[in-house]
């Protein structure tokens, strides 16, 4: 009896780092190309607008609401304030009235997941 809860104890260990390897084969390199493509967004600079987050307005409904309208859009902190990374293909101004209507119209939720105040959506570049 001791040597099949062994058998069993030495199987599971042996899963276990088989679930670990096949993990981390497939996190790691997917969390260095997303790294990688915040980085490139960030530096694009010229290309990009930078919405700063406004009190009580959550970045992440902002982030997703841009993402699902097919922007491409990274979260960041700078200077001590949330910001939102905006880029797309178009460049910044064909970029700027499609991203200020999503935020405004989609990008709705506070902090606390109720409706955010409205407000006038700003760059920083404005």
């Amino acid at each position: 009896m001791g040597g099949s809860g062994l058998l069993f104890g030495l199987i599971l260990v042996a899963a276990v780092a088989g679930v670990a390897l096949v993990a981390a084969f497939l996190v790691i390199p997917a969390l260095r190309r997303e790294t990688e493509r915040r980085r490139v967004m960030v530096d694009s600079g010229e290309d990009s607008l930078v919405y700063e987050v406004p009190e009580g307005q959550d970045p992440v409904a902002i982030v997703a609401a841009l993402r699902s309208d097919g922007l491409e859009a990274v979260e960041v902190m700078r200077q001590g304030r949330q910001r939102i990374v905006i880029s797309g293909a178009d460049g910044r101004e064909a970029l700027r009235p499609r991203a200020r209507s999503v935020i405004a119209d989609k990008a709705t939720l506070n902090l606390e997941g109720d409706a955010a105040r409205q407000q006038e959506v700003r760059f920083v570049d404005e």
